[in-house]
């Protein structure tokens, strides 16, 4: 195959890291709800979500830093509240 017809694919860029999976899950589904697609990029410790990475498209990054500045600034516990139903009651940030 000529080298000079070969597309590069879109490099995702970093958009956002996060301690739960549930958390990432709201901002994943909050964005693709704005046609932005998402992927999650999960480390787990002993088999369980420790960290989370919500990548996007660099073409479609700026769409999704906009959409995220709409909703102001929302905590990661509010996320976790938002996708378990649950406080943290250690949780007292």
């Amino acid at each position: 195959m000529d080298d000079s017809k070969r597309i590069a694919p879109d490099v995702s860029e970093f958009v956002r890291e996060f301690d739960s999976l549930g958390a990432a899950e709201v901002v994943k589904a909050l964005l693709e709800a704005h046609g932005v697609p998402i992927r999650l990029e999960v480390f787990s410790v002993g088999g369980i979500p420790s960290r989370v990475r919500l990548h996007v498209e660099s073409s479609m990054a700026h769409r999704a830093r906009w959409v995220l500045s709409e909703y102001g600034d929302i905590s990661e516990r509010e996320l976790t509240f938002l996708a378990t139903g649950e406080l943290d009651p250690e949780d007292e940030d």
